[in-house]
């Protein structure tokens, strides 16, 4: 009997272990955190800032279309700037004050004009829009590509978006390469250096077709080892092509790896089951406690 009920302690501790952790632990994709917590419903009146292109190539100028749409209802002005623009450059926003209708949008155009004194890009312009309420200030932002063709000699531009990966070991994590020409148009081949230890990449496609005063993009993938050591790291994309070069760097962080004691859950959620066991099996040995009637 004393085996039994030792053999139903320790079933009852350890389903309360499992039970719990897989309950409180998140799915993990990559570096990200995915939750189930997104609400359906509109808690307040918003509004959605968006830019298109998101690249644009030329000289002297470029022009950019933002939309400003109504969420939940909002009716409201919405002033739009611009900030960190290119050195000798200056730009034309219209209009640049937006009267929002509920429910609806409205378009203002964004025209970049450099000069021959703006060095060649690429630029990342940021734009901002703000929408004053009597209860609240609401601010979204938005940012664009400029690809400024300034020298009148051929040649191409390499950028990476985003320009920092925080990628945790075991999993890989993945970025844009986007090649842009200036009166270019040949193939483009692709290299990664300064690649850690224990780290692995590749690029879709390496070599890359680049069409006159347009542009194209390659998937560069990071593969990181469960061996890989924790830090920051400074690599470079370079691209080739016909004497020509150009080169973007990309810093990758690898956090340090955590153990866990049972591999899936996290300490915390495993020692809540542990606890949330020991209370179960007390209140197991207490209520199977037989009555015990004293004699007076």
């Amino acid at each position: 009997m004393r085996h039994y009920d030792l053999a139903l302690q320790l079933f009852i501790l350890i389903l309360s272990v499992m039970a719990f952790a897989r309950g409180t632990t998140p799915a993990t994709v990559g570096s990200m955190t995915a939750s189930s917590t997104a609400s359906s419903t509109c808690q307040y009146p918003d509004f959605v800032l968006t830019a298109t292109p998101k690249i644009a190539t030329g000289f002297p100028n470029v022009t950019y279309t933002l939309t400003v749409s109504s969420m939940c209802g909002l009716y409201a002005s919405v002033h739009l700037q611009i900030q960190e623009l290119p050195p000798n450059s200056t730009f034309v926003l219209n209009p640049e004050d937006i009267t929002l209708p509920a429910g609806r949008s409205v378009n203002s155009t964004l025209t970049i004009f450099a000069s021959e004194h703006t060095p060649r890009g690429p630029y990342t312009i940021f734009i901002s829009g703000t929408a004053s309420l009597p209860t609240i200030t609401i601010t979204k932002a938005v940012s664009v590509l400029f690809m400024c063709a300034v020298e009148r000699f051929p040649y191409f531009s390499v950028s990476v978006i985003p320009s920092h990966l925080t990628i945790r070991p075991s999993t890989e994590g993945n970025a844009s390469v986007i090649v842009s020409s200036f009166g270019f148009a040949s193939p483009i081949n692709l290299t990664l250096s300064d690649v850690p230890a224990h780290v692995t990449y590749s690029f879709s496609p390496n070599q890359l077709t680049l069409p006159f005063n347009g542009n194209v993009s390659s998937i560069l993938t990071l593969a990181i080892g469960s061996d890989a050591v924790s830090g920051n790291y400074s690599l470079s994309v370079t691209g080739v092509s016909e004497g020509f070069k150009d080169r973007a760097n990309i810093t990758l962080t690898i956090p340090q790896q955590t153990t866990n004691a049972i591999p899936g859950f996290s300490p915390e959620s495993i020692a809540a089951g542990f606890l949330l066991g020991l209370a179960l099996i007390i209140l197991v040995r207490v209520t199977a406690r037989p009555l015990q009637l004293h004699e007076t």
